[in-house]
């Protein structure tokens, strides 16, 4: 059986018996591919073309994203795994046979049993070799080395991720606000510069500023990581 790994953690829905909360599957950074790619416009009017559009190119792997919930998006056809996951490798341990040995991969090596010793001292030899040459982190895939269809780029900050894009509907939606009005539309945002009743004109002009820039920043980023979620690239 084929296995396959995601270079960053992968959504988890549980069972239709023991389904599992909404954070299964918004802890994985590409929920929130899929969330940044659904602001596209480009690609939103490529879905109701069926596919014709700026965003054609894409269009084949990431389908129509607007009909569907993330999960059944997800699942559908194995998608998730097809678009983000490690290209699958037949096994992790298998037997090469002498003729194969011009036929090792990059990362693959040949290591060489003698099967006469006990197998408690064969795993502790195995365990020590690993140890000593294999640089990835248990629990951490190593991202740089992907060879997913669609890979992230950079380490993935979640937090930055849901508020940047929390920044941006608050935008979208209160568009008759000013920038440094759109944090008192978004409770959990961290700022330590809001307006407060006590300040004087010349503290409140300069919290406006502040408040203005901070939004601002924030839109800036959510604008480029949509632009490139449309050309199959993220953030």
């Amino acid at each position: 059986m084929a296995i396959r790994h995601f270079p960053y953690l992968h959504p988890v829905f549980g069972t239709s018996k023991k389904p599992s909360t909404p954070k299964g599957w918004t802890r994985s950074v590409y929920y929130w591919w899929w969330e940044y790619l659904r602001r596209n416009t480009a690609y939103q009017e490529t879905c109701n073309n069926f596919g014709l559009g700026k965003c054609a190119n894409i269009y084949n792997d990431f389908g129509d994203i607007f009909s569907i919930d993330f999960k059944d998006w997800w699942t559908k056809g194995d998608r998730g795994a097809k678009l983000f996951a490690n290209q699958p490798v037949s096994s992790s341990i298998i037997q090469v046979d002498p003729i194969e040995l011009e036929q090792l991969g990059a990362n693959e090596v040949l290591l060489r049993l003698n099967m006469n010793i006990p197998r408690k001292f064969l795993e502790e030899r195995f365990r020590t070799y690993l140890n000593n040459n294999h640089k990835g982190r248990r629990g951490h895939q190593d991202a740089k080395k992907s060879n997913a269809k669609y890979k992230f780029s950079g380490q993935p900050n979640l937090y930055s991720l849901q508020m940047t894009l929390q920044v941006y509907d608050a935008y979208m939606q209160y568009s008759d606000l000013k920038l440094w009005e759109i944090p008192e539309k978004i409770p959990n945002l961290q700022v330590s510069n809001l307006i407060g009743q006590d300040d004087s004109k010349y503290e409140i002009a300069d919290k406006k500023n502040r408040l203005s820039a901070t939004v601002g920043r924030y839109l800036q980023r959510a604008k480029k990581s949509i632009a490139n979620a449309g050309v199959g690239v993220f953030p």
